[in-house]
């Protein structure tokens, strides 16, 4: 059989195949191919054209051969697409050459190289826009002048609401941000793409009630700002200091009390409470709903009003007390210290104060019902305290002693413009102390009276000892310009404190000292004469003491500064051994070479030094007149 016809047949077939293919054949050979740009806004940013994005229609695009040329020109249609047909094999350059949407960039090439084969093919091309963000934005205020819009200065901004974002139409678990109110009532949150958006808004407080939906839908365009407006009815917890600036305003406001219902009126219907920014009066309370006790922590909804010049809060309208509920118990605040001119000041109006060692200058007239005093602070500023009815009758007015000392508790008020300290209870009054009483009442604040038996600079600059018919004590932490010398009577109030096993009066604070109330000249008290088993045990720590007739056991070592010396009574027993002082300043005129190893009699005031149980009595000369050598 011969092959070259079988050949020739195949040959004859394949152009036949080829003559009868259903595809067009391009002018310099080959077959032609189609080629579709697709221009579209990627809105739900997945990158691939899908259902949420948006086409760009009737938009031009060219197809420039490669190799130059003609442009083939299309524009995009309702799908964004813009086909080109019949393209002849080669490479080409397709250019995005219409406007960009509004408020979107381009974010892909906006010229792509495109090859249509020799063979034909359905060419595809993507010019992907992506909108710019945009925002979502909003007040809340309460509309004072029903004018449907925010007036600064005349409107009350909604502070400290909670807006929820989320993506779509709805209230759903996937929350994309949380934004809170700030003090002008502003939210707002940025660079989101555009879209719809969901906002879900919580009141900080049951006090206010939101005007309209709390979940409200919205349309960000790109590059633009959604805008909202919500407006809100009733009251926005705030502090007291606040409130205390909103005059006629209905405030809500939170805090613990401090002055119970029934501490200054019968009628039970006022209280004071506090929080962190400052204290006010509540007034006008039904005291048939609720009877509110010292520590309660509470909510009150009111109106900022003021009587007799204190601020106040009152009833909302002539018909409508002041609101209040128990939220639970919390704790009372310390009372502030103030000085007279601070009670005058009546800058801390409404807290709980507390002033030491104040002079009552008068007797209190009258016989039934409150009553006002007098009283001059240790500066010499004056001030009142009033004693509300319901205190008169614990604490009337024969209580009280002109001339006498007392440190005063109570809420600062006022009346008639005038600063008014009132105590709630007898228990906020105390007056002087025998010296061996106060010395019962550790870490507690003392007042207490005496005559000073060694002057400051004795021992230290800042100290000094205070002696009464019951007892004495080391004065601590004193200023320095006070200067109080043996002989000086006074009268002073501080805190009843420990240093190394011996009590004594210290500092209230470390910016406020004892309180020291000069009341003249008294006498100095006679040295008690004690043994040395009498020294060990301390009994009359604090106070003037001699030891007669003891023996100096050992001479002083060292070269400077204060020093220790060991004395044995011989009267007593073998044991009866106790340590005389002899501190720096009395160091200069009393050196150790002063001393002989003989018998002496020793006055000083009897201290200790040591941590306990290993504290250890110390009699301290306060100079050389108080060693008498035998």
């Amino acid at each position: 059989m011969r092959r070259f016809p079988l050949r020739v047949s195949l040959l004859l077939a394949a152009i036949a195949l080829t003559t009868c293919k259903d595809e067009s054949t391009a002018p310099g050979g080959g077959v032609s191919s189609t080629v579709t740009a697709t221009a579209f806004v990627d809105a739900d940013g997945s990158i691939d054209r899908g259902a949420g994005d948006l086409a760009v229609s009737g938009q031009l695009v060219q197809l420039t051969p490669a190799a130059g040329g003609t442009a083939l020109e299309a524009t995009t249609d309702a799908n964004g697409d813009a086909v080109f047909a019949d393209v002849p094999p080669g490479g080409y350059v397709a250019a995005f050459a219409g406007s960009v949407p509004a408020g979107a960039t381009l974010a892909s090439a906006a010229e792509v190289g495109v090859t249509a084969p020799f063979e034909g093919a359905q060419l595809a091309v993507e010019y992907r826009f992506v909108y710019f963000p945009g925002a979502l934005s909003g007040i809340v205020f309460r509309d004072e002048n029903a004018n449907g819009s925010y007036d600064a200065g005349t409107d009350t901004p909604g502070s400290g609401m909670t807006i929820s974002l989320f993506a779509g139409s709805a209230v759903t678990t996937d929350t994309q941000a949380v934004a809170i109110t700030a003090p002008d009532g502003t939210y707002g949150f940025n660079r989101l793409r555009p879209g719809p958006y969901t906002i879900s808004i919580r009141s900080p407080a049951p006090t206010i009630q939101i005007a309209g939906d709390t979940i409200r839908t919205f349309q960000v365009p790109p590059a633009g700002t959604a805008a909202d407006t919500v407006v809100f009815t009733g009251s926005l917890v705030v502090t007291i200091r606040l409130a205390k600036l909103a005059s006629g305003s209905i405030v809500a406001i939170e805090g613990v009390v401090t002055a119970p219902q029934g501490a200054y009126r019968p009628a039970k219907d006022n209280l004071y409470m506090q929080d962190t920014s400052g204290g006010v009066q509540v007034f006008d309370l039904d005291s048939t709903v609720n009877i509110f006790q010292l520590g309660d922590s509470i909510r009150v909804i009111g109106r900022m009003g003021a009587f007799g010049g204190e601020l106040e809060i009152v009833r909302i309208d002539a018909t409508t007390r002041p609101t209040a509920v128990k939220l639970g118990t919390g704790t009372v605040p310390a009372a502030r210290f103030l000085t007279g001119a601070e009670i005058f000041a009546r800058t801390y109006e409404g807290e709980l104060a507390f002033t030491a060692n104040a002079r009552l200058r008068f007797a209190p007239t009258g016989t039934t019902g409150g009553y006002n005093l007098r009283f001059e602070a240790a500066a010499g500023d004056t001030f009142t305290v009033r004693i509300e009815s319901p205190l008169a009758t614990p604490v009337p007015r024969s209580f009280w002693r002109a001339g006498g000392g007392y440190n005063l508790t109570g809420a600062l008020g006022s009346f008639n413009a005038g600063a008014q300290l009132k105590p709630r209870s007898a228990s906020d009054i105390q007056s002087a102390a025998p010296i061996r009483a106060a010395k019962l009442d550790s870490n507690k604040v003392v007042l207490i009276e005496g005559v000073v038996t060694a002057a400051q600079g004795t021992y230290r600059t800042d100290n000094a000892y205070l002696q009464d018919t019951s007892s004495g004590i080391q004065l601590f932490n004193l200023p320095t310009t006070l200067g109080l010398v043996v002989g000086d009577s006074l009268r002073i109030a501080g805190i009843m404190g420990i240093f190394s096993g011996e009590q004594e009066i210290v500092r209230f604070s470390t910016t406020q000292p004892p309180v020291v109330f000069r009341l003249g000249t008294g006498t100095v008290p006679a040295p008690r004469v004690v043994t040395g088993a009498e020294l060990k045990a301390r009994t009359f720590e604090g106070q003037l003491v001699t030891a007669v007739d003891d023996s100096l056991r050992l001479l002083p070592t060292g070269t400077t500064g204060a020093y220790t010396l060991r004395f044995h009574d011989p009267a007593g027993a073998v044991t009866d051994t106790f340590q005389v002082r002899i501190e720096a300043p009395v160091a200069t005129p009393v050196p150790r070479s002063f001393w002989q190893l003989r018998r002496y009699d020793i006055t000083g005031v009897l201290g200790a030094f040591g941590n306990a149980p290993n504290t250890s009595a110390q009699l301290k000369p306060r100079g050389s007149a108080d060693i008498v050598p035998k």
